[in-house]
Protein backbone atom coordinates (compact mmCIF):
# COMPACT_ATOMS: atom_id res chain seq x y z
CA UNK A 1 0.00 0.00 0.00
CA UNK A 2 2.75 2.48 1.12
CA UNK A 3 5.08 1.71 -2.72
CA UNK A 4 1.86 2.29 -4.42
CA UNK A 5 0.28 4.78 -2.73
CA UNK A 6 -3.24 3.56 -3.09
CA UNK A 7 -5.28 1.97 -0.83
CA UNK A 8 -6.52 -0.64 -3.00
CA UNK A 9 -3.23 -2.19 -3.92
CA UNK A 10 -3.33 -5.78 -3.45
CA UNK A 11 -6.83 -5.55 -2.50
CA UNK A 12 -8.25 -8.21 -0.18
CA UNK A 13 -11.08 -7.15 0.54
CA UNK A 14 -12.20 -4.65 3.48
CA UNK A 15 -10.83 -6.59 6.38
CA UNK A 16 -8.14 -4.11 6.72
CA UNK A 17 -9.72 -0.78 6.26
CA UNK A 18 -12.83 -2.19 8.98
CA UNK A 19 -9.52 -2.95 11.26
CA UNK A 20 -8.39 0.49 10.86
CA UNK A 21 -11.79 2.04 11.67
CA UNK A 22 -12.68 -0.19 14.59
CA UNK A 23 -9.14 1.18 15.75
CA UNK A 24 -10.23 4.76 15.92
CA UNK A 25 -13.77 3.84 17.24
CA UNK A 26 -11.91 2.23 20.12
CA UNK A 27 -10.10 5.50 20.83
CA UNK A 28 -13.30 7.49 20.42
CA UNK A 29 -16.25 5.35 21.90
CA UNK A 30 -16.98 5.39 25.90
CA UNK A 31 -15.01 2.02 27.17
CA UNK A 32 -19.30 0.58 27.91
CA UNK A 33 -19.71 0.17 24.87
CA UNK A 34 -16.34 -1.20 23.08
CA UNK A 35 -18.31 -4.19 23.52
CA UNK A 36 -20.71 -3.45 20.68
CA UNK A 37 -18.02 -2.31 18.23
CA UNK A 38 -17.01 -5.91 18.26
CA UNK A 39 -20.79 -6.89 17.75
CA UNK A 40 -20.33 -4.80 14.73
CA UNK A 41 -16.96 -6.00 13.33
CA UNK A 42 -17.93 -9.43 13.47
CA UNK A 43 -21.51 -9.18 12.11
CA UNK A 44 -19.82 -7.18 9.04
CA UNK A 45 -17.13 -10.03 8.81
CA UNK A 46 -19.98 -13.01 8.86
CA UNK A 47 -22.10 -11.56 6.63
CA UNK A 48 -19.19 -10.70 4.27
CA UNK A 49 -17.85 -14.25 4.47
CA UNK A 50 -21.74 -15.85 3.67
CA UNK A 51 -21.93 -13.30 0.40
CA UNK A 52 -18.72 -14.70 -0.81
CA UNK A 53 -19.46 -17.80 -3.12
CA UNK A 54 -15.80 -19.15 -2.91
CA UNK A 55 -16.55 -18.74 0.98
CA UNK A 56 -20.14 -20.37 1.28
CA UNK A 57 -17.95 -23.24 -0.98
CA UNK A 58 -15.69 -23.95 1.92
CA UNK A 59 -18.34 -24.45 4.16
CA UNK A 60 -20.18 -26.73 2.45
CA UNK A 61 -16.99 -28.28 0.71
CA UNK A 62 -15.58 -31.40 1.29
CA UNK A 63 -14.35 -32.72 5.12
CA UNK A 64 -11.09 -30.71 5.62
CA UNK A 65 -9.07 -27.70 7.26
CA UNK A 66 -10.92 -25.58 5.18
CA UNK A 67 -13.81 -26.78 6.10
CA UNK A 68 -13.49 -26.67 9.95
CA UNK A 69 -11.61 -23.49 9.64
CA UNK A 70 -14.73 -22.20 7.90
CA UNK A 71 -17.52 -23.32 10.35
CA UNK A 72 -14.85 -22.05 13.63
CA UNK A 73 -14.30 -18.53 11.82
CA UNK A 74 -18.58 -17.99 11.61
CA UNK A 75 -18.70 -20.02 15.01
CA UNK A 76 -16.42 -17.26 16.42
CA UNK A 77 -18.28 -14.76 14.90
CA UNK A 78 -21.37 -15.35 16.49
CA UNK A 79 -19.87 -16.19 19.81
CA UNK A 80 -18.22 -12.48 19.76
CA UNK A 81 -21.64 -11.52 18.67
CA UNK A 82 -23.30 -12.72 21.48
CA UNK A 83 -20.48 -11.57 24.28
CA UNK A 84 -20.63 -8.34 23.61
CA UNK A 85 -24.44 -7.86 23.70
CA UNK A 86 -24.24 -9.73 27.05
CA UNK A 87 -21.53 -7.58 28.41
CA UNK A 88 -22.94 -4.32 27.64
CA UNK A 89 -26.00 -5.18 28.98
CA UNK A 90 -24.97 -6.37 32.32
CA UNK A 91 -25.13 -3.46 34.72
CA UNK A 92 -21.71 -2.18 35.47
CA UNK A 93 -21.12 -2.84 39.52
CA UNK A 94 -19.35 -0.85 41.81
CA UNK A 95 -16.39 -2.31 42.79
CA UNK A 96 -16.79 -2.48 46.73
CA UNK A 97 -14.62 -4.67 48.84
CA UNK A 98 -16.67 -7.28 50.46
CA UNK A 99 -17.41 -7.49 53.98
CA UNK A 100 -15.97 -10.67 55.46
CA UNK A 101 -18.27 -12.36 57.84
CA UNK A 102 -18.10 -14.44 61.02
CA UNK A 103 -15.95 -14.09 64.16
CA UNK A 104 -12.33 -12.79 64.73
Amino acid sequence: MVESRSLVAGYDGPGPLIYLSVAVLVAAVRWRFVPLVAVVVSALFLVGGLADADFRDRLTGPVGAALAGGWLQMISFVAVMLCGLVAVRQPARARQPHQLTGER
